[in-house]
Parts: C-alpha cells; structure tokens; sequence
C-alpha cells in the first residue's frame, strides 16, 4: 500500500504524516506572513490531502456588495488565473456555498459537500 510520501511498513505511515502535517504547518506560517509563500503551501496542501487544486478567498459583504481581498486558485502549487477569472465572472454570485460558509463560525472546518443542497 503506498502512502502520499511514503509507503505503508507499519510505524512509517505515522511518520510520513507527521512530517508531512509539519511541511503543511511551516508553510502555512510563511505563507501568512508573505504571500509569495502560498503557492509552495498549496502544493503541500494537495499533496498532504490527496486534492488535485484548492483556493483560498478573503473577503466579506454580501450578493453585490461583496468586497475580496485577497484570492487564489491553484492546481498543484501553480497559479490557476483562468479558473479563478472564470468562477469569480461566471459562478461567484450563483455559488449556493456562499451563504453557507459565510453562517460559519470563524476557522470552522467543513466538509464541501454538506454545503450543497440535495
């Protein structure tokens, strides 16, 4: 069996995960004090979670007085401006999650799927 950075030889996989929740965490840190550092902690993101892409957007406000401040789209640690332009254009003010997320306590995790309706 193999594992996201190592392979399965019993006390191994703990170890891999450690360290790669490690490599996550340094690089979630450098990444809130200089933003040139997020792509690096997206890529360890997708790898540490098995993701093919994720994104990070910052904003507040509601339907048309939504302000973003800050946003990122990325596949693998590289920067996606064309899905990011499209969503934003296209899906944004139709994204059923939105209201969802937003009722969210501060630093809730949440699984995306339970932020769709049937």
């Amino acid at each position: 069996m193999q594992f996201q950075g190592g392979i399965n030889t019993g006390g191994q996989v703990a170890v891999n995960k450690l360290d790669i929740f490690d490599r996550v965490l340094v690089s979630l840190h450098d990444a809130t004090l200089d933003d040139a550092h997020w792509p690096s902690a997206s890529a360890l993101i997708d790898e540490a979670c098995g993701a093919t892409g994720n994104s990070l957007v910052v904003g507040d406000g509601f339907g048309d007085d939504v302000h973003v401040y800050f946003a990122a789209f990325h596949r693998r640690g590289e920067r996606r401006e064309e899905v990011q332009r499209s969503y934003f254009e296209d899906y944004h003010l139709r994204d059923e999650r939105l209201p969802r997320l937003r009722r969210l306590p501060d630093s809730k995790l949440v699984r995306i799927p339970s932020l769709y309706t049937a």
